[in-house]
């Protein structure tokens, strides 16, 4: 998972409180996000508390991680400007569970065959009727 790339700023993004805290937040989540035994949202929001960073989640109907924003000392920035979009922290949250579910006995070994699921063959095409021969209506 690569952060954003680094964009244009307005003049409005050069205010420095709103500067170091997005850096802040940066950061931590970068340390977060990097250790192993890391959870899910619950986890990240109490570390993120430890480090005096509120946090806010946004889903969807179905309950899917869609935005992120955080808090730093009463100044707001949303995870896109961290380098974070609410896809990628979903997406690196979810990482740890999939192996953990899989187990460490379950590792992929040179050699081994895997099931490759095969492409459901398409519908065939409906016939065409003959065009009606004699003038349009």
């Amino acid at each position: 998972m690569d952060p954003i790339p680094e964009r244009r700023r307005s003049l409005r993004a050069l205010d420095p409180t709103k500067e170091a805290a997005r850096e802040q937040v940066s950061r931590a989540l970068q340390h977060l996000l990097a250790q192993v035994d890391r959870g899910g949202e619950e986890w990240l929001t109490l570390q993120l508390q430890k480090e005096l960073i509120g946090v806010r989640y946004t889903h969807d109907k179905g309950g899917v991680l869609r935005g992120v924003s955080f808090e730093l000392n009463g100044v707001a920035v949303r995870g896109q400007e961290v380098g974070y979009k609410g896809a990628q922290l979903r997406g690196a949250l979810n990482a740890p569970r999939l192996q953990a579910a899989l187990g460490p006995e379950v590792e992929r070994t040179p050699g081994v065959d895997t099931p490759v699921a095969l492409p459901k063959p398409s519908p065939p095409e409906p016939t065409k009727r003959p065009r009606r021969k004699g003038p349009a209506r």
